[in-house]
């Protein structure tokens, strides 16, 4: 008889959580990396059996700052850190929209932008975990309000 086994998640925001949030909107992967804590923390948390979520605004796209090739060579530097850190994260999710935003189509309003749940939702859908035994941290209130 196989036990059924409850699958929890942990959501982290990006900037200001595993990473600095010093150098404002991040276009340059060589400008990104992680606070020296962030991989034994996500270990620890892949140790206690939780997925590994980054979930990120990213209004830069919209506000015309970078476009979606930048931020992709970011997040992939972002991996790359975590992987050589010794954790592999099990998705990664961004939002490009912001309503205010200069560039179409991301200058919207859309469920994806935290406090939205569009990027919960995603993975939900994706991984199949159990939102009760699940977390979101981060350091706004758009991510704790996620």
């Amino acid at each position: 008889m196989t036990a059924n086994v409850i699958r929890k998640a942990i959501f982290l925001d990006r900037d200001g959580c595993i990473s600095p949030d010093e150098f404002g909107y991040i276009s340059n992967p060589d400008e990104y990396h992680l606070y020296p804590y962030t991989p034994e923390a996500l270990g620890i948390m892949k140790e206690l059996g939780f997925l590994l979520f980054i979930v990120t605004n990213q209004s830069g796209i919209a506000r015309g700052y970078f476009d979606v090739d930048q931020l992709n060579s970011v997040l992939d530097k972002m991996r790359r850190l975590t992987q050589e850190g010794g954790v592999q994260l099990d998705a990664v999710y961004y939002s490009p929209y912001y309503k205010d935003g200069i560039v179409p189509p991301w200058n919207i309003d859309h469920p994806d932008r935290k406090p939205g749940l569009g990027m919960f939702h995603k993975a939900l859908q994706q991984h199949r975990f159990q939102p009760s035994a699940s977390w979101m941290i981060g350091d706004r209130y758009t991510d704790v309000a996620f």
